[in-house]
């Protein structure tokens, strides 16, 4: 991409080096270009900004792993820790959180279509591929990602607010 590899990234921007434990990458470089070069990617909002949302309800929920999901897990983990590819930490639990994201993804639908019952769902996850599923399996539903431009999530967004005030009612 524009920014070159996380290395290439790290090395101009972070001060990486390296470490007993893969690299460390803590310290700023290069400020001035790289605030610059942000401009262009950074949507910033503030909470003025957002200050019109409704009130954020959570909720955690466990979702137990069957001994044939732990398994898989556990063979994927073995699969990445052989990978050389990533050999920082770091990046190996990357990995690991999708997986268990993606199989986590079955109960987070069923509780989503739980909570539409009683109006507009947003659902945030960690990984991209767990999101899309959630929403592949979910009647008029739609994921915003990173991907997308502006202007696309601006318009899906506007379609959005406009079928929940149709279907639930203006407050």
């Amino acid at each position: 991409g524009a920014w070159g590899s996380w290395f290439a990234f790290a090395e101009r921007y972070a001060g990486l080096r390296p470490s007993t434990h893969g690299y460390v990458a803590d310290s700023l470089t290069q400020t001035d270009e790289l605030r610059r070069r942000l401009t262009e990617v950074v949507l910033r909002r503030t909470w003025s900004d957002i200050a019109d949302l409704p009130a954020t309800k959570r909720e955690r929920h466990v979702v137990p792993l069957s001994p044939t999901e732990r398994l898989k897990v556990d063979l994927t983990v073995s699969d990445y820790r052989k990978d050389l590819s990533f050999p920082v930490v770091a990046g190996q639990l990357a990995r690991y959180r999708r997986e268990v994201g993606m199989i986590k993804a079955k109960a987070a639908i069923e509780l989503t279509k739980q909570w539409r019952k009683e109006g507009p769902v947003v659902v945030w996850t960690w990984h991209r591929e767990v999101a899309r599923k959630i929403a592949a399996a979910i009647p008029d539903s739609f994921c915003l990602d990173g991907s997308m431009s502006e202007q696309v999530r601006s318009e899906v967004l506007v379609g959005w607010d406009w079928a929940a005030e149709e279907e639930f009612g203006e407050d």
